[in-house]
């Protein structure tokens, strides 16, 4: 009985971390040319940055956001995985842009390292 009542408690626990991570409370942080640029996760479109040293294009959809154009030399950036969760962070270092996703709570967030 000990048991079950214990897994239920972890099942719980685990349902509301993951109904935690789809909420609203976060948005995407676009960082280009030292000027920062908020956009909705939950809102879908195409969001273009240019700069003298080139463009990018971040495209967020379905909660996730994504770099799906650019015109540097690597391709780091666009080749990344869309990121859709607190702390991610997609970055391109000739275009000196980043974005990532940012929670709107005032607590800070921790990575497994930081324990």
């Amino acid at each position: 009985m000990l048991m079950l009542g214990m897994a239920c408690v972890l099942s719980l626990f685990v349902l509301a971390t993951r109904t935690m991570d789809i909420s609203e409370d976060k948005y995407v942080m676009v960082i280009a040319q030292h000027e920062e640029t908020r956009l909705n996760l939950y809102t879908d479109g195409v969001y273009e940055f240019s700069s003298s040293e080139g463009t990018n294009k971040v495209t967020v959809q379905d909660g996730k956001a994504w770099v799906s154009f650019a015109d540097c030399p690597l391709q780091k950036c666009a080749q990344h995985a869309p990121i859709s969760r607190v702390g991610e962070i997609i970055v391109c270092l000739p275009h000196q842009l980043s974005v990532e996703i940012v929670s709107t709570a005032d607590t800070p967030v921790f990575d497994g390292i930081a324990s």
